[in-house]
């Protein structure tokens, strides 16, 4: 494996200290994720002030049940599961960083890996928003049951951050390339 890497000069140290945030940081933030989804679907109030309220259920009974809860924390986890990827990815891109390597062939396939985990988490997301809706509801009388779902700006955010991010991979990809042949024709 070929790779380019940073001096060992000190203006790079900032960059590893960055990278040192940025990668526990993210480790952090997926502990936190998964975390508030068990915490979410334990508490009946915080179902319907986090899950029900801001969500196509609006407020419409729900029927919260052991049931309910199970398949509601299952739903969000696998709602999350493409961010929690994303979040791994970043730390393990970050922690390259701190070693000083950055223009290496692994770090634009992360980089690309969390665009892809990004555009992932929006398609999934209207699917889990009617499981989780129907799974809300499904023990409810026949007039009151519903499936719900919602777009939200947020989302097309997100699918244009993971484009970008697949095309800024794309990018690096042939700079890194085009940095090895520079070095072999030397």
């Amino acid at each position: 494996m070929v790779s380019i890497a940073l001096s060992p000069k000190e203006s790079h140290d900032h960059l590893r200290r960055i990278g040192r945030i940025v990668s526990v940081g993210s480790l952090v933030c997926a502990a936190a994720i998964v975390i508030g989804i068990a915490t979410a679907w334990s508490n009946d109030q915080l179902i319907q002030r986090w899950i029900a309220w801001p969500g196509p259920l609006g407020i419409k009974p729900i029927t919260v049940n052991f049931s309910t809860r199970v398949v509601g924390a299952l739903l969000s986890l696998i709602g999350a599961a493409p961010f929690l990827y994303a979040l791994v990815q970043l730390s393990r891109l970050f922690s390259a960083f701190t070693q000083g390597i950055v223009f290496e062939i692994e770090n634009t396939a992360r980089i690309r890996n969390i665009g892809l985990a990004l555009l992932a988490r929006v398609a999934l997301s209207p699917i889990i928003q009617v499981l989780t809706t129907l799974a809300l509801t499904i023990n409810n009388p026949p007039n009151a049951r519903m499936i719900g779902i919602e777009l939200e700006v947020n989302q097309f955010a997100t699918v244009l951050g993971g484009l970008a991010l697949i095309a800024f991979a794309s990018v690096m990809r042939e700079a890194v390339r085009l940095s090895r042949e520079n070095r072999e024709f030397v």
